[in-house]
């Protein structure tokens, strides 16, 4: 059976992470390893793995680059491996930011997606974002952008799905596990 697992990413994770841009992204929409190390490093942005974990092994197989301000987290960036794109594994990056969004006292969530995408578009509102502001030339000229956004649930409106493990859980979350019954973590 294969599982997923997200984890706060390390500072040894920066290959996987350069790798992961450079599958997903165009070369001028990339982080730097400068920026993915700040991105590892600051208070005020968190990273995540997720892992494909088949037996014992993990294979770290996507990510999401989270920039908290006052009310909004902002994702800065997700993206997983094209091998294992369609699989619903982003809707779990998104649940779990969603999540941790909530868990934390935050009022939405945020993004910036490729306004020629329409694919991406749509799969985010089907996450349940809406467009706000179409941003014109942001990410070169001619390459235009939609800020997109989501307002949180309250946290103890969440759950967690059973298929998902997720480690290093904030005190206070209440989640659920295949065969158990809820938890207090």
């Amino acid at each position: 059976m294969l599982h997923h697992r997200i984890r706060r990413a390390v500072s040894d994770d920066l290959l996987f992470l350069l790798d992961l841009e450079q599958q997903c992204f165009p070369e001028h929409r990339r982080s730097t390893r400068q920026g993915l190390k700040t991105s590892l490093k600051s208070h005020a942005q968190e990273v995540y793995i997720l892992e494909q974990i088949h037996g014992s092994q993990p294979n770290p197989v996507g990510a999401v680059v989270l920039l908290k301000y006052k009310r909004t987290v902002r994702i800065f960036s997700l993206a997983l491996f094209p091998q294992v794109q369609g699989l619903g594994l982003g809707s779990k990056l998104i649940q779990f930011t969603m999540d941790r969004a909530a868990a934390k006292g935050f009022e939405r969530v945020s993004l910036e997606a490729d306004s020629a995408n329409s694919r991406l578009i749509q799969w985010y509102q089907h996450a349940g974002f809406h467009r706000i502001e179409h941003l014109p030339d942001y990410y070169a000229p001619g390459e235009d952008a939609f800020r997109m956004a989501k307002k949180v649930q309250a946290a103890e409106d969440m759950a967690l799905p059973d298929d998902l493990l997720v480690q290093e859980l904030p005190n206070g979350w209440t989640g659920s596990m295949g065969g158990t019954d809820n938890m207090q973590i």
